[in-house]
């Protein structure tokens, strides 16, 4: 069908076929003011209250698009392993906003510690507050910002490349009780160089080298020590040498990545080769992954979406494909406010970005989440940035840690209503 929809000048009708148009849905882009509802449900929460909360909708053939995760949580439980959950998305959830407060719910209820995945720079370094992150002296490229012939970027977008008198500092801070400490880091790299590299480590006042592979692949350096807090690198000055995160953890449990960056309407996401996919999939057999994009799509006045709904259509195959052994789920984008009139109310664009999403979760047999519903719908923002304790900043489109706090309850609650009736329907 794909392949017939690009013959532009074929005439289907003389081989007695009609013609494919695989954006049908996504392409009824009238202007509209209202999402396609979902129906609510009613869960108890751990006091016995009845609370209601916006389920995810499976498009998946079999109605178990949560089955692998859910199977995978299973069987980590009993065999005492880690699963990992990848979380895509954009500026929403920089400086680790939203993700840490899901991964410090799902550690605390099904075990592991661990910030998890970190790349080698950052914009938001200073930002983000579970982890300590310096650097210095590295050419940095990435989705959104500089891309080059033979730089490949990683599964965070991004890849880094080392320069004279180059440092990189990681340190965990005492955040609190659930992570203080790791006693794993993997560091992620290729090397291309036909030169032998090593690299410099210090951890726990230790000095350490490793000789580093030589081949187009992915390759990973597991550091191990007990209790560490610090982790320091210098690394051989070489443009064959590309770098893209270290990941920190510790025992059996559950680890979110957080791949968010500032700027990618998600439509970035197809300039990491789907080969580069495989192969992070092949070292962290990621079970659920998680696409949060729409913000940097949107315009407050073109509420046009069929160019946003051709691009994402294609990453999300390419997701897919890719991530063959995971459940894979979509967000909606967010509520976000403009004013008009003296009052700050949703802006247009809002409405149509969320039925194109969830359309295109239903084309490619998916899960999705309706975010902008789950935070309360139309002109939720406003009221969350203007709240007492504001959950919203003041630019009416980003969280503050606390609405990221908020937010994460929402989705575990959706995300633990999911996981009961997979096991409902498995009895």
């Amino acid at each position: 069908m794909l392949c017939l929809s690009q013959f532009k000048n074929c005439n289907t009708e003389k081989l007695g076929l009609k013609k494919v148009d695989i954006l049908a849905d996504v392409r009824k882009d009238t202007t509209t003011k209202k999402v396609v509802k979902v129906k609510k449900q009613k869960v108890k929460d751990a006091s016995g209250q009845i609370q209601e909360i916006v389920p995810f909708e499976d498009f998946t053939e079999d109605k178990q698009g949560l089955k692998i995760f859910a199977e995978a949580l299973k069987d980590m439980q009993k065999d005492k392993t880690k699963i990992r959950i990848a979380f895509f998305g954009d500026s929403f959830i920089e400086g680790d906003m939203l993700t840490s407060d899901i991964r410090d719910t799902l550690q605390y209820i099904f075990g592991g510690s661990g910030v998890g995945f970190v790349p080698i720079t950052s914009p938001v370094a200073g930002f983000r507050s579970t982890i300590l992150h310096e650097f210095k002296n590295f050419e940095s490229y990435s989705i959104v910002t500089k891309r080059a012939l033979g730089i490949s970027l990683g599964i965070a977008g991004t890849c880094d490349i080392p320069l004279a008198d180059n440092t990189l500092n990681y340190v965990i801070p005492y955040r609190n009780k659930v992570y203080s400490s790791f006693s794993t880091a993997q560091l992620f790299y290729q090397n291309k160089s036909n030169d032998t590299l090593q690299i410099h480590y210090n951890i726990n006042d230790s000095n350490h080298a490793v000789k580093l592979e030589r081949d187009n692949g992915l390759h990973v350096i597991n550091i191990k020590s007990k209790a560490a807090r610090r982790l320091k690198f210098t690394f051989p000055v070489s443009p064959a040498l590309q770098l893209f995160g270290v990941s920190f953890e510790n025992n059996t449990g559950i680890y979110l990545d957080n791949f968010g960056m500032r700027g990618n309407s998600g439509v970035g996401l197809g300039y990491i080769a789907e080969n580069t996919y495989k192969e992070f999939q092949h070292l962290r057999q990621y079970k659920l992954i998680v696409l949060q994009y729409g913000l940097n799509a949107m315009s407050e006045k073109d509420t046009n979406t069929l160019w946003y709904a051709k691009s994402m259509n294609n990453v999300i195959k390419r997701i897919k494909q890719s991530f063959p052994d995971a459940s894979i789920l979509l967000l909606s984008v967010s509520d976000r406010s403009t004013k008009v009139n003296g009052k700050y109310v949703t802006i247009p664009s809002i409405y149509n970005f969320v039925n194109t999403q969830r359309s295109l979760a239903m084309q490619n047999k998916i899960m999705f989440w309706n975010m902008f519903e789950a935070m309360g719908g139309e002109s939720t923002m406003a009221k969350w940035a203007q709240a007492k304790k504001p959950l919203a900043n003041k630019d009416f489109t980003h969280l503050t840690f606390r609405g990221g706090k908020q937010l994460a309850t929402l989705f575990y609650k959706s995300l633990s209503n999911e996981l009961n009736h997979y096991a409902k329907k498995k009895k």
